[in-house]
């Protein structure tokens, strides 16, 4: 079902002119009609006010997340300057998503056909939801490193190379199909262009295409960019930041267990936790859209056709605010597992001093090797 469906039914609803269920033939069509004016209220109700509303907050939390990074110096020089890049890549993100939402619903003055346009500024939000995921993992590493840094592990100076080649991974899986992700979803919506907008909110990775319409050639293209944009995008950030979380509970388990000591007390203790919290809610939020381009990647390399999420509406939808509420729980999380946080934040609200905290003044119990 494409969106000149959508398109109709939101216009009947929205008309107040009442739908003519005689016309249809069978219940399999009058599934069909409610299910694309429910669909059109609840993507209208996510799309207008949930993902908009949730953006906001996030930038809200995210600038206040970094004034208290900014004030603390309980953690390290180089992890706190690693926060504050996935906070920046994370604000630029929700900043872009709260544009694009608004671009797709007033347009661009001026420019009554700005598809074109919306194609390179969908590059750029993909490019940023893109980053904050790897990002995290090399946040989770560095959390994993210092905190393991305790006990002589043989497996430490291997971890020292991650980020290194982990930048080398990003910056090769860019030059593979970032600078052509423009030109081919022009390819494959040039077979779909009605007056209507068929720009598509650019986190769903849905395109509509026309399977009869298209060439032979360009089905292997597209299904190239998919595999590459499933596999830098959602499959390799999704295994390896599963596995640096398993190694971050895996290890502060190991240290109360053999110390008896409880994770207040622990220095590194802190950032960890944030990290594995963030690593948790990052993973429960990728899982409904990892599971949708999942089924719409074999569906396509399969049978060819192209309503892969005709049949997953409403879990898209979902599925997209959760990429949105992804980037802007950081605050929350940090006044959850950080108590200097909070004294910090408490502080600045009733105006007392001092706003910074040295580790000096911090108490710190020692961890012994293991």
């Amino acid at each position: 079902m494409t969106d000149i469906a959508w398109t109709e039914a939101t216009t009947h609803l929205f008309a107040g002119n009442e739908t003519d269920f005689n016309t249809t033939d069978t219940p399999h069509q009058w599934y069909d009609v409610i299910l694309d004016i429910t669909h059109s209220k609840f993507r209208e109700l996510t799309e207008w006010y949930a993902i908009p509303g949730t953006a906001v907050l996030g930038i809200i939390g995210n600038v206040a997340s970094a004034f208290i990074l900014h004030k603390q110096c309980s953690m390290r020089r180089n992890t706190a300057r690693l926060h504050g890049i996935l906070l920046g890549v994370d604000s630029v993100y929700l900043a872009l998503v709260l544009a694009f939402t608004q671009l797709r619903h007033h347009g661009i003055p001026g420019q009554r056909h700005h598809i074109e346009a919306m194609q390179y500024f969908t590059m750029f939000l993909n490019l940023f939801q893109y980053l904050g995921f790897w990002l995290l993992y090399v946040a989770a590493t560095d959390a994993y490193r210092h905190f393991n840094s305790f006990r002589k592990a043989t497996s430490l100076p291997k971890l020292r190379h991650t980020p290194r080649n982990l930048v080398l991974v990003i910056v090769s899986a860019l030059l593979l199909h970032i600078p052509f992700v423009p030109n081919l979803r022009m390819v494959i919506w040039r077979f779909d262009l009605e007056p209507h907008d068929p720009c598509t909110i650019p986190i769903e990775n849905h395109w509509n295409y026309v399977v009869d319409d298209v060439q032979r050639s360009d089905l292997f293209y597209i299904l190239y960019f998919m595999l590459a944009v499933y596999l830098f995008s959602y499959l390799l950030p999704f295994f390896f930041l599963g596995c640096r979380d398993k190694d971050i509970l895996d290890l502060v388990q190991t240290m109360q267990e053999r110390q008896n000591l409880p994770l207040v007390g622990l220095q590194a203790g802190h950032s960890a936790f944030l990290v594995a919290a963030l690593c948790n809610i990052t993973l429960f939020c990728y899982v409904p859209k990892f599971s949708l381009m999942t089924f719409k990647l074999f569906e396509f390399a399969i049978h060819y056709m192209h309503w892969s999420l005709d049949r997953f509406l409403f879990i898209n939808e979902i599925a997209n605010l959760l990429l949105v509420v992804r980037a802007a729980v950081y605050f929350p999380v940090t006044l959850k597992y950080s108590p200097y946080s909070r004294r910090i934040l408490w502080q600045v609200i009733c105006r007392r001093c001092p706003l910074t905290y040295d580790l000096k003044t911090i108490p710190i119990i020692h961890v012994e090797e293991v």
